[in-house]
Parts: C-alpha cells; sequence; structure tokens
C-alpha cells in the first residue's frame, strides 16, 4: 500500500521564490518533486539540497 502524505504549509515559499527570480532551473526543481512519494526523498536528496539553497541565499 503506498502512503501518500500532502502539505499545505509551507509551500508558498517555492511559488514566491518563483515569481521573484524567474528562475526555470528552480521550477523544473520543485516540479520533479512534486509527485514523488515520501521514500523516495533519500534518492533524490541532491535535488532537495539544491533547492534549500537557493531559497537560503
Amino acid at each position: 500500500m503506498m502512503k501518500r502524505i500532502i502539505t499545505m504549509v509551507g509551500t508558498s515559499i517555492f511559488e514566491n521564490y518563483k515569481e521573484q527570480h524567474k528562475d526555470v532551473g528552480f521550477a523544473k526543481l520543485v516540479e520533479n518533486l512534486r509527485n514523488i512519494e515520501a521514500y523516495k526523498y533519500n534518492e533524490e536528496i541532491d535535488r532537495i539540497r539544491e533547492i534549500k539553497e537557493k531559497l537560503n541565499r
């Protein structure tokens, strides 16, 4: 059985960043992670780190 976690808390930070910076690469990073099951996040750790680094600038 696949579990899916849906959260709306904090997601606006991604939309705000995309709007302010017009960063197509960032938008693709976020979009690629949007439909990935939580158990696969460890496989995407490099993408997640890149997103965190961009948000922390």
